[in-house]
């Protein structure tokens, strides 16, 4: 991994405790800054699994799966499509438009709706406080 998302992981990663919110907010920030949702998955997963889960196979800190995969794919949707993504590029351009007259149509069905729906989700696992399985 390149020093600078290394460290741009670890920034994020150790901001929040609890794994399922730190896992959202590391793989949002990560596919904001490569422009990618898979980028922003394959650069966190490690280091959330290093730091949260341990060894996958026995999961010791009995971290909820199935929910942080769940909310970490939301998460990796809500900051991949900012304009300089390669994809919103390419749309743009073949349709003949200009970003300044289609980025705000783009982006509030590619950014805001994920993140509004990241948020409630966010909130459901704070509430419920499914992020970690019964021990």
């Amino acid at each position: 991994m390149v020093p600078s998302y290394a460290t741009l992981c670890g920034l994020l990663v150790g901001t929040f405790s609890n794994p399922v919110i730190a896992s959202a907010v590391t793989v949002g920030g990560l596919a904001a800054v490569t422009g990618s949702g898979t980028g922003g998955i394959g650069l966190a997963m490690p280091v959330i699994i290093e730091n949260f889960i341990g060894d996958i196979a026995t999961n010791p800190n009995h971290v909820n799966l199935e929910v942080l995969s769940r909310c970490t794919s939301i998460a990796a949707l809500t900051l991949d499509s900012l304009p300089h993504c390669g994809l919103v590029v390419s749309v743009i351009s073949y349709t003949g438009n200009t970003h300044r007259n289609s980025y705000l149509q783009t982006g509030a069905v590619n950014v805001v709706c994920p993140i509004i729906t990241l948020l409630l989700m966010l909130a459901f696992v704070a509430v419920t406080g499914c992020a970690y399985l019964p021990a």
